[in-house]
C-alpha cells in the first residue's frame, strides 16, 4: 500500500461492498463524533456525484469537508483527491474517506492511502457477496491490510455479532484471513430521522451519540492493530 509519513494524521477509509447499507451515514456520525473530542477531523467525500456527506452533514459541523466538483473528470477528480488528502494529512488529526459503493477506481485509491478500512455491513446475502469481493480484491494487493466490520441497521448486539462472525468465516476459509469487529449501528427512528433533519445524530441523539463515541474510540488515529480479532466458535 502508499507509504506514510508516521508524523501525518492517519487515514481510515469507509467502505461497503454495495450502495444503500448506510456507509456514509456511518462515516458522517464517526466524523462528527470525533470532532466533538476536539480532534480535528477531514472527511474526504470521494463520491463527488452523490453529495451524500453535504446533505447529512447539514450546517454548523467541526468536521472540515472535502469534495472534489462533480464536473471534473475521473482523472481531475483524483488529482484533486490526491492533492487534499496531502493537505488534510498535514492538518487534521485524523483524515476519514467516505468511499463510493464497491470496488471502482475511487475506492482502489482511498484503499491505496490508508492505514485502515472500515467496513460497514447489514444482515443481507448481497452486501455480504459485494463485501466479500471488496475485502477479496484488497488482500490480494496487500495482504496485511486491516478492516474492521461495523454491522449498521443492526437489531441487537446479538445479531451484529452474528453477521461479522459469518463475514470472518467466510474470509477465513477462503482468504485465511479476519476481519476485526468494531462495533454495531442500531436500526431507529433516530438515525432516519436525522438523515430526513440533515443533522447528525451523533450530535444530537443521547443513545446514537454514545453508540458513535464508542465506534471513534475504536476506530481513533486508524489504530485498527488495537482491536483483537472476532473470537470464533
Amino acid at each position: 500500500m502508499f507509504d506514510v509519513d508516521p508524523h501525518d494524521a492517519g487515514v481510515v477509509t469507509v467502505v461497503s461492498g454495495k450502495g444503500g447499507v448506510g456507509k456514509s451515514v456511518v462515516a458522517v456520525n464517526l466524523a462528527v463524533s470525533l470532532a466533538r473530542e476536539g480532534r480535528r477531523i477531514a472527511l474526504i467525500d470521494a463520491d463527488a456525484g452523490q453529495g451524500s456527506c453535504a446533505y447529512l452533514l447539514g450546517h454548523g459541523s467541526d468536521v472540515r469537508l472535502v469534495s472534489p466538483d462533480p464536473s471534473l473528470d475521473a482523472g481531475e477528480a483524483l488529482d484533486f483527491l490526491e492533492s487534499s488528502l496531502i493537505q488534510l494529512r498535514d492538518w487534521a488529526d485524523l483524515v476519514l474517506i467516505d468511499a463510493p459503493a464497491g470496488i471502482g477506481t475511487l475506492v482502489r485509491w482511498a484503499l491505496d492511502r490508508s492505514d485502515s478500512g472500515l467496513l460497514v455491513l447489514v444482515d443481507e446475502p448481497t452486501a455480504v457477496a459485494d463485501a466479500y469481493a471488496l475485502v477479496k480484491m484488497t488482500w490480494r494487493l496487500d495482504p496485511a491490510f486491516p478492516f474492521a466490520g461495523v454491522v449498521n441497521m443492526a437489531d441487537s448486539a446479538v445479531e451484529a455479532a452474528d453477521v461479522v462472525e459469518r463475514f470472518s468465516s467466510l474470509t477465513s476459509h477462503f482468504l485465511d484471513r479476519k476481519i476485526l469487529y468494531a462495533g454495531w449501528v442500531p436500526f431507529s427512528d433516530a438515525m432516519r430521522q436525522s438523515v430526513r433533519r440533515q443533522v447528525p445524530a451523533a450530535a444530537t441523539d443521547r443513545a446514537m451519540s454514545r453508540v458513535f463515541g464508542d465506534l471513534a474510540g475504536r476506530v481513533r488515529c486508524g489504530v485498527f492493530p488495537t482491536l483483537a480479532p472476532l473470537a470464533m466458535n
